[in-house]
């Protein structure tokens, strides 16, 4: 299951859905239309992949292999056609011949080191994440030794994105103001009770569940999870046309503060 953490910045109200910064695919032409390829079929060749980062010497965060593929299917197999760096000032490219030497034909190389999975993209883009961002539709293509062993398209548009998953301050609006704070202890100006939870969400994109990961005792851990499990809705996610369960995990604040600015709009 994906974790998504908010610990530190649900603190300071800031959001945050992901840890890793989205990376480049590589591109892959079928029959003259160019797919994003999530899958880096250079990088089965490890030796070759360092040589191409050593040249390129231009390392982004965005893409940390230091490069982008161009890649073609054509007669069921599969073909590097392109090296081109990540800087996206220079562009700068590699000759294939350069790095394959004669295995490089017609400006292409056959790539039969390569044995596994191609993953495309394609349709419009759902969700956004770091290197597993959900597009409408998947096509994953089989490989061995760099010839085309199978294929298989997946829809993904039963995905659904809630607020207040992507909209910190609704969420934040939503607990505090549906929180029993009558029922609760008084806390002191200065004390804060966090109790960590997990927000579940499900494949309907309803209700989610919460589960306690760090207790702060039995009366806000209940609390904590009765609230939560008011929200109307929550993100629903599907890769490969499947759902993908995927967990929140953030702090549910007990203050006085909260306590003020939230808790006279529910009682």
């Amino acid at each position: 299951m994906i974790n998504r953490i908010l610990f530190i910045l649900w603190l300071i109200g800031t959001s945050y859905s992901s840890l890793a910064t989205p990376q480049t695919p590589d591109r892959l032409v079928i029959e003259g239309d160019t797919f994003l390829l999530y899958s880096h079929p250079l990088e089965f060749l490890p030796e070759k992949s360092r040589q191409v980062r050593t040249i390129f010497s231009f390392i982004h965060t965005a893409c940390w292999r230091g490069y982008i593929g161009y890649w073609q299917l054509s007669d069921q197999k599969l073909y590097l056609t392109g090296l081109v760096s990540c800087s996206f000032e220079r562009k700068d490219t590699l000759s294939l011949a350069t790095l394959f030497g004669d295995q490089s034909k017609d400006g292409k190389v056959a790539a039969d080191w390569f044995s596994g999975e191609l993953v495309c993209a394609n349709g419009q883009l759902i969700r956004y994440f770091d290197d597993q961002s959900i597009y409408q539709f998947e096509t994953v293509y089989g490989c061995s030794q760099g010839r085309v062993t199978g294929k298989e398209t997946f829809d993904n548009r039963k995905t659904t994105v809630s607020r207040y998953e992507t909209e910190p301050e609704e969420l934040r609006r939503f607990i505090y103001s549906h929180i029993d704070w009558k029922t609760l202890p008084v806390l002191p100006a200065d004390s804060t009770v966090r109790v960590f939870v997990k927000i579940i969400g499900n494949a309907s994109g309803s209700s989610p569940k919460a589960a306690v990961i760090k207790s702060a005792g039995a009366v806000w851990d209940n609390e904590a999870i009765r609230v939560i499990a008011m929200l109307p809705s929550w993100s629903a996610n599907y890769r490969r046309g499947k759902f993908w369960p995927f967990a929140w995990n953030m702090p549910v604040l007990f203050s006085k503060a909260n306590r003020l600015r939230y808790g006279q709009k529910s009682n």
